[in-house]
């Protein structure tokens, strides 16, 4: 959120953007980011009608909310985290299920009472098709044993990033809900990709 903007709380927020349809404006990357469709689901989650500002690029986006251009951003928590603590940006709250260690102070939008808006940026090791199941299993338990290692987990602590594992099936099932809900998203809202 823009330093400057009337609210501390995302309860505050979302009463003054519900009081002000249309009027405040949300910056993204571009037509179809992840911080596009956030800023949208959060639309429909909220009951809110923010205006979408699609940059070409994470640079000029976060340039013109600290400048207080745009009122807000839906931004990955490393980037984010930064501008809060240096008190360039506001975060009212994260879109994750529970609250994260390095911003601590921040809590989520499901504890700002927002219980099913959820946005997270995920990464995955998928291998090729028809890959024989045993050196699927084999790669599984690797990469789960290597994330699970102190190394590991303080490199991705650093980078402001989770590791989670677990089995294929896991996966499988984790992209098959992300294709169904931000489906809905694209076609509620008619995103179009330039």
């Amino acid at each position: 959120m823009r330093p400057n903007f009337p609210a501390a709380t995302a309860q505050e927020f979302v009463a003054y953007a519900k009081a002000n349809p249309g009027k405040l404006n949300f910056a993204s990357q571009g037509n179809g980011t992840t911080p596009h469709l956030s800023g949208e689901l959060f639309n429909r989650v909220a009951g809110t009608e923010l205006v979408h500002v699609p940059y070409k690029g994470t640079a000029q986006a976060v340039n013109d909310l600290v400048g207080g251009h745009v009122d807000l951003m839906f931004l990955e928590m490393g980037n984010a985290s930064q501008l809060h603590k240096a008190g360039r940006a506001k975060a009212l709250a994260i879109a994750s299920a529970q609250r994260l260690a390095h911003v601590a102070d921040v809590p989520t939008f499901i504890e700002s009472g927002l219980a099913t808006f959820k946005s997270d940026t995920w990464n995955a090791i998928a291998a090729p098709p028809r890959t024989p199941p045993a050196i699927v299993a084999k790669l599984n338990a690797a990469i789960n044993d290597i994330l699970k290692s102190p190394d590991a987990q303080a490199q991705f602590a650093a980078i402001h990033m989770q590791p989670v594992g677990g089995p294929p099936a896991d996966l499988t099932e984790l992209i098959r809900a992300e294709t169904r809900r931000w489906g809905d998203v694209i076609r509620a809202a008619n995103i179009v990709v330039n």
